[in-house]
């Protein structure tokens, strides 16, 4: 990252410029350009930040807003208390479940367990516990891929561990994807880096699993690019009159709902929470139910009354649609298998070619 940021200055990009209150700024010209009066806002996780900005620099402009996934001032950064608070609402789900609950009474002490005592190796493949930390964290924003997350988690707490060691894998080839590095460290952290802070609290060795994805990002962060913070006043909720609709899964690990319900909802003079039973982060709301979730949608850009009554309860199906330990014990098999079919041909090779030999 501070490669890159180097790269960009000596390339003359003002780095500074890639901030919230430039992205607004943007949006604007467009707006202006198009001959809009009055927008409507549509935003998820990062992106209902610069909602709610948008709202308090240009509250004339915007007619109605909607936030999926909502992410008040202060959480670009992850806390491992409130980790904490989402896996045990998942643990509570799980020991209600009759079929999950025969391979733990109580997942969050399972994970908890591991966590501590995690192995380092599955045969001879590497498990790096930092490594299956992040991945655990991406895992769980999604009611599908949470399953996997504890599926891989049981099986090591009974002693068969692949499913980490394909999670530990798994991060070299996926990490770099998840964000666009420099511009998540230039917006979020201009809105939520504190450079007073000693983001090694995030460790919270008494906790479950810590904050990895917040050390990942924030630890490193002053040293790797040149934040610039944007204005104190813009870092605060503000109260507005901008009709504004939020939507959030009872189960978001990424924008826990407590969040946006106690810190943003009471500064909303026309705001509402809706609030999604057993549904994670933003990819859950769009696939889980998209007729509902439009009928939500048009309901509320149309009238101002979002309808959620199309919303039923979707109960937590804690079967992984795949098993990484499954998965990753085929492709070694397939791959160990290969390696035996290559070396049987270089023997019969071999000793064909002496064969050959012999006859001469």
């Amino acid at each position: 990252m501070l490669a890159s940021a180097k790269r960009f200055a000596a390339a003359g990009v003002d780095l500074a410029a890639y901030s919230i209150p430039e992205v607004i700024a943007d949006m604007e010209t467009v707006r202006g350009f198009l001959g809009h009066t009055r927008i409507d806002l549509l935003s998820e996780s990062y992106g209902t930040r610069v909602a709610q900005i948008y709202a308090y620099s240009h509250p004339m402009n915007i007619r109605r807003s909607v936030m999926i996934g909502v992410n008040p001032p202060g959480h670009f950064v992850w806390e491992p208390g409130m980790i904490d608070t989402q896996i045990e609402y998942y643990s509570r789900l799980f020991a209600e479940d009759e079929s999950a609950r025969r391979r733990s009474s109580d997942l969050a002490q399972s994970m908890r367990r591991v966590s501590q005592a995690m192995p380092r190796y599955w045969l001879f493949f590497a498990i790096d516990p930092g490594k299956v930390k992040i991945m655990t964290h991406v895992l769980l924003y999604q009611r599908s891929t949470a399953a996997m997350a504890f599926d891989a988690w049981l099986g090591a707490e009974q002693g068969d561990p692949s499913g980490l060691a394909l999670m530990s894998m798994a991060y070299d080839l996926m990490i770099s994807k998840i964000f666009v590095w420099g511009d998540l460290l230039a917006k979020g952290g201009g809105a939520d880096f504190d450079s007073g802070r000693d983001y090694q609290d995030l460790r919270a060795p008494a906790s479950i699993i810590g904050s990895p994805m917040s050390l990942l990002i924030w630890q490193p962060a002053s040293l790797a690019w040149p934040i610039e913070p944007i204005s104190e006043e813009l870092r605060r909720v503000h109260r507005t009159n901008v009709e504004t609709l939020l939507v959030n899964g009872s189960i978001d690990f990424s924008t826990p709902v407590q969040y946006g319900s106690q810190e943003l909802l009471p500064f909303l003079a026309k705001g509402r929470l809706v609030t999604l039973a057993e549904f994670g982060h933003v990819g859950d709301f769009w696939k889980l139910n998209p007729q509902a979730a439009d009928r939500l949608l048009t309901s509320f850009y149309g009238s101002g009354a979002a309808d959620d009554s199309l919303f039923g309860y979707v109960p937590m199906n804690f079967k992984a649609p795949v098993s990484f330990s499954v998965l990753f014990k085929i492709g070694v098999g397939i791959g160990l298998g290969l390696i035996a079919v290559v070396i049987l041909l270089m023997v019969l090779f071999i000793l064909r070619r002496r064969d050959k030999m012999g006859t001469k």
